[in-house]
């Protein structure tokens, strides 16, 4: 499973938003969104309970 996942300020506190994506073309394009937006967005894979994480 590929999740995109970033933070927002929401009432005063910072949330962190997760989507997730069928594929790492979708994965690049909503963090590169998020990121022209100028939030902090990275790309997370999960396999079963072991979660990889990418920055780019």
């Amino acid at each position: 499973m590929i999740i995109v996942k970033w933070q927002e300020v929401i009432n005063d506190r910072k949330k962190e938003i997760r989507q997730r994506v069928v594929n790492m073309e979708q994965a690049n394009q909503l963090r590169n969104k998020k990121r022209s937006e100028g939030v902090k967005a990275w790309v997370e894979m999960e396999k079963d309970t072991i979660v990889e994480r990418e920055e780019w």
